[in-house]
């Protein structure tokens, strides 16, 4: 597999605050236009809420640090609240998840 170095002074981090500042931006405006009182709502929750970031399966401590650096580089979340509000899911964990909310399960399983 070849890869392309990156532009000087151009970082892994500094590519993903970039698309998640870009995520959450359009987020928040998609939120506050189809929500009713959405932007009453928005600005209600938003710093108490929890960022979810899902990632590859074999991705681990060291890459979720750098999303978590990321995500406070893009203002997401302060330094102070990094651990308490940004949680990490891993591509396959979020799947059984969307399968058992998607996938009507429950009535497929007997107790």
């Amino acid at each position: 597999m070849c890869f392309e170095e990156l532009p000087q002074g151009v970082t892994v981090e500094s590519i993903y605050s970039d698309f998640l500042k870009y995520v959450f931006k359009h987020t928040k405006a998609f939120f506050e236009s189809r929500t009713p009182n959405g932007v009453k709502i928005w600005h209600q929750l938003v710093d108490n809420a929890e960022i979810v970031i899902a990632h590859p399966n074999a991705w681990g401590l060291k890459e979720q640090s750098v999303l978590r650096r990321a995500a406070i580089r893009a203002d997401l979340v302060s330094v102070a609240q990094a651990y308490a509000r940004i949680r990490f899911v891993s591509e396959g964990e979020a799947s059984v998840h969307f399968c058992i909310v998607h996938g009507h399960l429950d009535a497929r399983f007997e107790v």
